[in-house]
Protein backbone atom coordinates (compact mmCIF):
# COMPACT_ATOMS: atom_id res chain seq x y z
CA UNK A 1 0.00 0.00 0.00
CA UNK A 2 1.27 3.38 -1.00
CA UNK A 3 0.15 7.18 0.67
CA UNK A 4 1.58 10.05 -0.68
CA UNK A 5 1.28 12.17 2.24
CA UNK A 6 1.15 10.54 5.81
CA UNK A 7 0.25 7.16 7.01
CA UNK A 8 -0.39 4.09 5.00
CA UNK A 9 -0.84 1.12 6.88
CA UNK A 10 -3.04 1.49 10.18
CA UNK A 11 -3.87 4.89 11.22
CA UNK A 12 -5.66 4.29 14.79
CA UNK A 13 -7.72 8.09 15.87
CA UNK A 14 -7.91 10.48 19.16
CA UNK A 15 -10.40 8.84 21.49
CA UNK A 16 -10.23 5.41 19.99
CA UNK A 17 -8.54 1.92 21.08
CA UNK A 18 -7.06 -0.92 19.40
CA UNK A 19 -5.62 -4.00 19.89
CA UNK A 20 -3.12 -5.81 17.82
CA UNK A 21 -2.97 -9.62 19.15
CA UNK A 22 -1.47 -11.22 15.57
CA UNK A 23 -0.67 -10.98 12.24
CA UNK A 24 1.53 -8.15 10.23
CA UNK A 25 1.39 -4.78 9.08
CA UNK A 26 3.56 -5.10 6.30
CA UNK A 27 4.58 -3.69 3.30
CA UNK A 28 3.18 0.03 3.21
CA UNK A 29 4.78 2.94 2.48
CA UNK A 30 4.09 6.82 3.00
CA UNK A 31 5.68 9.82 2.29
CA UNK A 32 5.60 11.46 5.58
CA UNK A 33 5.17 9.47 8.29
CA UNK A 34 3.87 5.75 9.55
CA UNK A 35 4.48 3.86 6.75
CA UNK A 36 2.78 1.31 8.98
CA UNK A 37 1.05 2.35 12.05
CA UNK A 38 0.10 6.05 13.26
CA UNK A 39 -1.12 5.98 16.54
CA UNK A 40 -3.04 8.88 18.19
CA UNK A 41 -5.45 7.10 20.15
CA UNK A 42 -4.56 3.94 22.16
CA UNK A 43 -2.92 1.41 20.73
CA UNK A 44 -1.93 -1.93 22.61
CA UNK A 45 0.26 -4.50 19.81
CA UNK A 46 0.18 -8.02 22.18
CA UNK A 47 1.82 -9.84 19.13
CA UNK A 48 2.40 -9.27 15.62
CA UNK A 49 4.41 -7.76 13.53
CA UNK A 50 4.71 -3.72 12.13
CA UNK A 51 7.34 -4.72 10.00
CA UNK A 52 9.04 -4.02 6.48
CA UNK A 53 7.36 -0.92 6.19
CA UNK A 54 8.89 2.68 4.92
CA UNK A 55 8.28 6.24 4.98
CA UNK A 56 10.71 8.95 3.07
CA UNK A 57 10.97 11.15 5.99
CA UNK A 58 9.93 10.13 9.56
CA UNK A 59 8.22 6.82 11.65
CA UNK A 60 8.89 4.14 9.03
CA UNK A 61 7.05 1.74 11.63
CA UNK A 62 5.13 3.58 13.92
CA UNK A 63 4.68 7.22 14.67
CA UNK A 64 2.92 7.89 17.75
CA UNK A 65 1.12 10.49 19.42
CA UNK A 66 -0.86 8.63 21.56
CA UNK A 67 -0.73 6.05 24.03
CA UNK A 68 1.36 3.13 22.54
CA UNK A 69 2.12 -0.35 24.56
CA UNK A 70 3.99 -2.87 23.12
CA UNK A 71 3.79 -6.05 24.98
CA UNK A 72 4.82 -8.48 22.56
CA UNK A 73 5.67 -9.27 19.16
CA UNK A 74 7.81 -7.05 17.06
CA UNK A 75 8.66 -3.65 15.50
CA UNK A 76 11.21 -4.74 12.98
CA UNK A 77 12.74 -4.07 9.61
CA UNK A 78 11.25 -0.82 8.74
CA UNK A 79 12.69 2.15 7.25
CA UNK A 80 13.11 5.83 6.95
CA UNK A 81 14.94 6.50 3.22
CA UNK A 82 15.64 10.24 2.89
CA UNK A 83 19.02 11.35 4.47
CA UNK A 84 17.59 12.89 7.37
CA UNK A 85 15.37 10.38 8.05
CA UNK A 86 13.90 10.01 11.78
CA UNK A 87 12.92 7.14 13.67
CA UNK A 88 13.11 3.91 11.33
CA UNK A 89 11.04 1.52 13.99
CA UNK A 90 9.40 4.33 16.22
CA UNK A 91 8.90 8.17 15.84
CA UNK A 92 7.88 8.93 19.64
CA UNK A 93 6.15 12.64 19.02
CA UNK A 94 3.83 12.93 22.16
CA UNK A 95 2.14 11.42 25.32
CA UNK A 96 3.35 7.78 26.27
CA UNK A 97 5.66 4.91 24.66
CA UNK A 98 5.43 2.10 27.04
CA UNK A 99 7.70 -1.32 26.26
CA UNK A 100 6.88 -4.09 28.11
CA UNK A 101 7.97 -6.97 26.27
CA UNK A 102 9.06 -8.13 22.50
CA UNK A 103 11.79 -6.23 20.56
CA UNK A 104 12.51 -3.05 17.91
CA UNK A 105 15.02 -4.79 15.86
CA UNK A 106 16.79 -4.36 12.39
CA UNK A 107 15.33 -1.17 12.16
CA UNK A 108 17.11 1.92 9.83
CA UNK A 109 17.00 5.62 9.85
CA UNK A 110 19.66 8.09 9.37
CA UNK A 111 18.63 9.49 13.42
CA UNK A 112 17.23 6.88 15.31
CA UNK A 113 17.45 3.66 13.42
CA UNK A 114 14.97 1.65 16.15
CA UNK A 115 13.57 4.95 18.14
CA UNK A 116 13.50 8.43 17.95
CA UNK A 117 12.56 10.88 20.28
CA UNK A 118 11.31 14.43 19.34
CA UNK A 119 12.35 16.91 21.35
CA UNK A 120 10.21 17.77 24.19
CA UNK A 121 7.41 14.96 22.48
CA UNK A 122 6.28 12.85 25.72
CA UNK A 123 7.77 9.60 27.47
CA UNK A 124 9.11 6.39 26.19
CA UNK A 125 9.09 3.60 29.28
CA UNK A 126 11.01 0.75 29.15
CA UNK A 127 10.23 -1.97 31.55
CA UNK A 128 11.18 -4.94 29.80
CA UNK A 129 12.38 -6.07 26.02
CA UNK A 130 15.06 -6.26 23.30
CA UNK A 131 16.25 -3.25 21.04
CA UNK A 132 18.51 -5.04 18.51
CA UNK A 133 20.33 -5.18 15.27
CA UNK A 134 19.05 -1.33 14.26
CA UNK A 135 21.45 0.79 12.06
CA UNK A 136 21.71 4.58 11.69
CA UNK A 137 24.02 7.15 11.19
CA UNK A 138 23.91 8.37 15.39
CA UNK A 139 21.83 6.41 17.41
CA UNK A 140 21.30 3.49 16.09
CA UNK A 141 19.00 1.91 18.97
CA UNK A 142 17.57 5.33 19.72
CA UNK A 143 18.08 9.02 19.44
CA UNK A 144 17.08 11.06 22.31
CA UNK A 145 16.76 14.78 20.81
CA UNK A 146 16.07 16.77 24.33
CA UNK A 147 13.37 17.53 27.11
CA UNK A 148 10.18 14.13 27.25
CA UNK A 149 11.57 11.22 29.04
CA UNK A 150 13.33 8.79 28.86
CA UNK A 151 12.64 5.83 31.42
CA UNK A 152 13.99 2.56 32.04
CA UNK A 153 12.78 1.18 35.00
CA UNK A 154 12.24 -2.20 36.81
CA UNK A 155 13.77 -5.29 37.81
CA UNK A 156 13.49 -7.37 34.77
CA UNK A 157 16.10 -7.13 32.05
CA UNK A 158 16.22 -5.09 29.27
CA UNK A 159 18.69 -5.98 26.25
CA UNK A 160 20.33 -3.32 23.92
CA UNK A 161 22.51 -5.23 21.45
CA UNK A 162 24.23 -5.72 17.89
CA UNK A 163 22.81 -2.10 16.89
CA UNK A 164 25.40 -0.09 14.95
CA UNK A 165 25.64 3.50 14.31
CA UNK A 166 28.08 4.92 11.27
CA UNK A 167 28.79 8.02 13.45
CA UNK A 168 28.14 8.23 17.22
CA UNK A 169 25.95 6.42 19.36
CA UNK A 170 25.39 2.45 18.74
CA UNK A 171 22.71 2.19 20.84
CA UNK A 172 21.81 5.77 22.28
CA UNK A 173 22.86 9.13 20.96
CA UNK A 174 21.50 11.47 23.34
CA UNK A 175 21.29 14.98 23.63
CA UNK A 176 20.62 15.76 27.06
CA UNK A 177 21.26 19.90 27.49
CA UNK A 178 18.23 20.32 29.91
CA UNK A 179 18.28 17.80 32.01
CA UNK A 180 18.04 17.89 35.88
CA UNK A 181 19.03 15.44 38.41
CA UNK A 182 15.42 15.68 40.23
CA UNK A 183 12.96 15.27 36.84
CA UNK A 184 14.86 11.74 36.18
CA UNK A 185 14.49 12.82 32.26
CA UNK A 186 16.55 9.94 31.47
CA UNK A 187 17.43 7.23 33.51
CA UNK A 188 18.83 3.93 32.60
CA UNK A 189 18.25 1.20 35.07
CA UNK A 190 19.06 -2.90 34.29
CA UNK A 191 20.17 -2.84 31.09
CA UNK A 192 22.38 -5.13 29.25
CA UNK A 193 24.46 -2.96 26.79
CA UNK A 194 26.26 -5.62 24.38
CA UNK A 195 27.96 -5.62 21.22
CA UNK A 196 26.92 -2.03 19.95
CA UNK A 197 29.43 -0.13 17.85
CA UNK A 198 30.36 2.53 15.80
CA UNK A 199 31.51 1.59 12.27
CA UNK A 200 35.01 2.15 13.12
CA UNK A 201 35.85 3.92 10.02
CA UNK A 202 36.49 7.44 10.68
CA UNK A 203 38.65 8.56 12.95
CA UNK A 204 35.84 11.22 14.55
CA UNK A 205 33.60 8.11 15.88
CA UNK A 206 32.34 8.19 19.09
CA UNK A 207 30.13 5.86 22.13
CA UNK A 208 30.07 2.12 21.05
CA UNK A 209 27.34 2.34 23.58
CA UNK A 210 26.29 5.90 24.16
CA UNK A 211 27.53 8.95 22.88
CA UNK A 212 25.96 12.08 25.10
CA UNK A 213 26.35 16.05 24.19
CA UNK A 214 24.89 18.64 26.65
CA UNK A 215 25.52 19.48 29.89
CA UNK A 216 22.54 17.75 31.59
CA UNK A 217 23.09 14.45 34.06
CA UNK A 218 22.79 11.08 32.74
CA UNK A 219 21.52 8.85 35.73
CA UNK A 220 22.83 5.17 35.59
CA UNK A 221 21.37 2.56 38.21
CA UNK A 222 20.62 -0.99 39.63
CA UNK A 223 22.44 -4.12 37.46
CA UNK A 224 23.68 -2.05 34.07
CA UNK A 225 26.49 -3.89 32.03
CA UNK A 226 28.34 -2.62 29.16
CA UNK A 227 29.53 -5.83 27.38
CA UNK A 228 32.34 -5.64 24.55
CA UNK A 229 30.81 -2.31 22.98
CA UNK A 230 32.98 -0.27 20.35
CA UNK A 231 34.08 2.48 19.03
CA UNK A 232 37.17 5.06 18.43
CA UNK A 233 36.31 7.14 21.25
CA UNK A 234 34.66 5.77 24.32
CA UNK A 235 33.96 2.30 23.98
CA UNK A 236 30.99 1.87 26.20
CA UNK A 237 30.30 5.69 26.80
CA UNK A 238 31.49 8.91 25.63
CA UNK A 239 30.40 12.47 27.15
Amino acid sequence: NYASGSTWGFYNAAATSSVFISGLIAGNWAFLNAGGVRNSGTFTQTGGCVSFNSSYFEAGGVYNHGFYTLMNGEISYNQCTYSTGKGGGVYQFGNKFEFHGGSINNNSATEGGGIYIEKNAGRLLFYKGTINSNEASNGAAVYFSGGGNFISDGAEEKIIKDNIADLNGGAFYLNIETVTVNNNNFLLKNIIFQNNRTNMDDTEEKGGAIYKQGEGILKVSGNCNFINNKSIFGGAVYQ
